[in-house]
């Protein structure tokens, strides 16, 4: 991946990261043996596997894990596709809220929808739900480069995760949902 490529790939990663912690009390639970409830049509990913303490999932075919390459950018994890299209590259990351979330899922999007929004993502929607993480897509632009973003909320644990996963702009919402369903189909919790 080029210099310039990874750089484009930062600034959207870091734009997707505007989070926030409120109270609550509900935590969500898995829902069947893939851990987090979900069931898709698409095919899963069959690139490298992310294993933590937390969670195990497999990022797409031919990926490369990126993690150590988020300079000033802490995410338990980071995959990116090592042929961009322009200047922008194809990712994924994956962050836990820094101070912890007491609340529900429910509670955790609704509160990172009005961040997103302070932040200048555009045509926010919420997406419904897949297994225990409830989905939410934008677009966004940093540094001149636009770009769309399909994002996985879940409130676990008294944790907020985010998995967000960051397109070039044009990129279908067919495209956008089957790269992200791959990915999240084989996503288990610990």
């Amino acid at each position: 991946m080029t210099s310039r490529s990874l750089r484009a790939m930062t600034a959207a990663v870091a734009a997707s990261l505007v989070l926030v912690a409120c109270g609550g009390s509900d935590d969500t639970e898995s829902g069947n043996g893939n851990g987090n409830g979900a069931s898709s049509s698409v095919e899963p990913a069959s690139g490298g596997q992310t294993q933590t303490d937390e969670f195990t999932f497999t990022a797409p075919d031919g990926w490369e894990d990126v993690v150590d390459q988020m300079d000033g950018f802490d995410p338990e994890a980071a995959w990116a596709d090592p042929e961009p299209e322009g200047d922008f590259a194809t990712n994924l990351n994956v962050i836990r809220e820094p101070n912890g979330f007491d609340g529900d899922t429910e509670e955790y999007v609704e509160a990172n929808l009005r961040s997103l929004e302070a932040a200048g993502f555009a045509d926010l929607t919420e997406a419904g739900t897949f297994g225990d993480f409830a989905v939410v897509t934008a677009g966004a632009e940093q540094n001149g480069v636009s770009y769309l973003v399909n994002q996985y909320y879940a409130a676990r644990d008294g944790n907020g995760w985010v998995v967000t996963f960051s397109f070039p702009e044009g990129t279908s919402d067919a495209e956008r949902t089957e790269l992200a369903e791959s990915v999240m189909q084989t996503w288990e919790w610990a």
